[in-house]
């Protein structure tokens, strides 16, 4: 009798219910056995579908906290990114008309490093320098053709 996704999802979460109670393994295999009209599962089957189902909820958690760190992070990327070309544009800037202020481009320099640094930091955060790195490091296209072509070296035409 094989299972729907939704029963067995369900049957998993009463199995956390039940453990949450304080229940041992075979308590719970005897509970379930009663509310389903069961034979009781062996406490190991039971102890086993808790653990996957407590790895299951862990991996989701810990990838909906990643991706609203990853979105904090980014927003945080953009103020100062926002705030550095607000600096630079400052620096780059003719006579300040209020104090007489000429152009600093010591300032700008400055600025410049910092907007370099948040890229490289935004590319680290999104994985953009891993994904180059992996099309860097796959097979040449024509070598993989000459492969399956049981070409492996070139041949030099006379």
């Amino acid at each position: 009798m094989a299972l729907s996704a939704e029963e067995r999802q369900r049957r998993l979460d009463r199995l956390l219910a039940l453990k949450a109670t304080g229940l041992t393994d075979a308590a719970i295999a005897e509970q379930e056995a009663r509310e389903l009209g069961i034979k009781p599962r062996a406490a190991a089957a039971v102890r086993r579908d808790i653990d996957r189902s407590l790895a299951d909820k862990q991996i989701h958690v810990a990838e909906a906290v990643k991706d609203s760190l990853v979105v904090l992070e980014l927003e945080r990327l953009d103020s100062l990114q926002r705030n550095a070309e607000a600096t630079l544009r400052a620096a780059n800037a003719g006579r300040c008309t209020h104090c007489g202020r000429s152009p600093d481009p010591e300032l700008a320099l400055k600025a410049v490093s910092l907007l370099n640094r948040l890229g490289v930091s935004r590319r680290a955060l999104l994985g953009l320098d891993n994904r180059r790195r992996e099309v860097a490091q796959g097979d040449d296209p024509l070598q993989t053709i000459r492969r399956r072509a049981g070409l492996s070296e070139l041949r030099a035409v006379k």
